[in-house]
């Protein structure tokens, strides 16, 4: 049932309402197949003396109504939304039935004798899951009502005694005083469990309530910081939008001071002139990289995924940074096998990713370092290592590297102009195709980054 609550628009206390009264019609059937299983048995194979007619009638009726009750049942769930009070007469009319047939199967039996008499207490447990604590105390007095009278009529022989002759004790409905003892026992017994039941019961139901409740305010809140959060990236979307162009422009007009295109300047000023251009690349950066995340939290930088080979990609951002490492005189190996490395993915969104993470791993390695990734097929995954011997993280910011604008101290002292989304980025993007993002990093050791992706089939 707890699949058809959106399509229903029922409160899980209801769904499960409609479940357990479905539940009590194939429980029945159990019910009234073995009473019929056993009265035979007791009849005709072990001969012991029973009212073999009237407990088999007992168990036809009971199969009847239920055939009755089924139908009902099947008709009503087909018209669910927002329609339980079908379900609520269906269950005070199946508990109503079950204790007129239980009160003649125990008069059948043996009467107050009978060692069915504790079915009692299984079916307040049902008529307490079923319906309201108030219901439930109505369908508890009539069966008791019925009890007694039962008991009352057999004592004055008005309704004829039926005797097991095993069970029975000689002279008992003889004695008023007997008869009257355990009458008022059971019904105490009767009373006092269908009291603990249905406290326990209501409390359950209360707490769900309260739990669905607290389930739709936390979704509410939710969906209103989706849409904070929407709208913040919609805002950092459009500011950084509007920033590129005047920055470029910037940046533009700085060079044409620096190299002399606008006359001759002072040392003092083309220092400054430099300051200005190193900013104005910072912010571009920064601009860039927040362009980058808002595109991957809008959901990716397109629409439509192809077979992307891994190797390619791989290849392609190695040899754009292969400068880069030569000058810091960096060793940058690639490993990838000599057969394709198919993913279904974004082939920008891929070169994106091993950009950030090769370009952070030069950037942070010393002259005459190594840097080297390595790609390989294992069963449906493509995996990857990213690794270097770096300057590596501390062990306390090692969970806080993937988070936006947080770098780590070390990596402040090396390059102050970073922006402290790479990380994020990648993080996003791993995470974006189904997979995980694992660091092993130790200060002053260098980093490990690893991870798998989904291969294309």
């Amino acid at each position: 049932m707890g699949k058809e609550q959106k399509s229903t628009g029922l409160l899980p206390v209801e769904e499960e309402l409609i479940y357990r009264v479905g539940w009590l019609i194939k429980l029945r059937w159990l019910a009234a197949t073995g009473l019929l299983i056993s009265a035979t048995v007791l009849n005709f194979f072990l001969n012991i003396p029973i009212a073999f007619l009237p407990l088999l009638t007992i168990g036809l009726v009971v199969i009847v109504y239920n055939i009755l009750f089924k139908i009902y049942f099947q008709r009503s769930t087909k018209n669910l939304v927002r329609k339980t009070e079908p379900f609520y007469w269906l269950a005070y009319l199946q508990v109503g039935a079950d204790w007129i047939a239980l009160i003649f199967l125990i008069h059948y039996s043996g009467g107050i004798e009978s060692p069915l008499i504790f079915c009692f207490v299984f079916h307040i447990a049902v008529s307490s899951i079923l319906l309201t604590r108030r219901n439930c105390y109505w369908q508890v007095g009539f069966a008791t009502s019925l009890l007694i009278v039962l008991a009352f009529l057999e004592y004055l022989d008005i309704v004829h005694h039926v005797e097991m002759r095993f069970l029975s004790i000689g002279g008992f409905y003889d004695d008023p005083i007997s008869v009257g003892a355990v009458l008022s026992f059971l019904v105490a017994i009767i009373w006092i469990v269908a009291y603990l039941t249905t406290s326990v019961t209501t409390k359950l139901k209360q707490r769900e309530k309260d739990l669905f409740a607290l389930e739709e305010k936390l979704e509410k809140a939710c969906r209103k910081l989706e849409k904070v959060d929407q709208a913040r990236s919609n805002f950092v979307l459009g500011v950084t939008h509007e920033l590129r162009s005047p920055l470029a422009s910037i940046g533009s007009s700085l060079s044409l001071f620096d190299e002399g295109y606008l006359g001759e300047i002072s040392t003092r000023q083309q220092k400054c002139v430099e300051r200005m251009q190193e900013r104005v690349e910072c912010l571009l950066m920064l601009v860039m990289d927040l362009l980058k995340l808002a595109r991957l939290k809008e959901g990716g930088f397109r629409e439509q995924k192809t077979k992307v080979d891994i190797r390619k990609i791989v290849n392609l951002v190695t040899d754009s940074l292969r400068p880069q490492a030569e000058y810091k005189g960096i060793d940058l190996k690639a490993i990838i096998p000599s057969h394709p490395l198919y993913i279904w993915a974004d082939a920008e969104e891929m070169e994106l990713l091993f950009s950030n993470l090769l370009g952070n791993a030069i950037k942070y390695t010393s002259p005459k370092g190594n840097v080297k990734i390595k790609a390989w097929k294992e069963g449906c995954k493509i995996k990857t290592e990213v690794s270097d011997s770096g300057i590596g993280i501390a062990e306390g910011e090692l969970e806080k590297i993937f988070t936006e604008f947080y770098r780590s101290k070390n990596a402040r002292a090396i390059d102050k102009a970073g922006t402290g989304l790479g990380l994020p980025i990648v993080k996003r993007i791993v995470e974006r195709y189904g997979g995980k993002i694992v660091v092993q990093s130790a200060k002053g050791k260098g980093s490990k980054f690893y991870f798998a992706l989904p291969a294309h089939k």
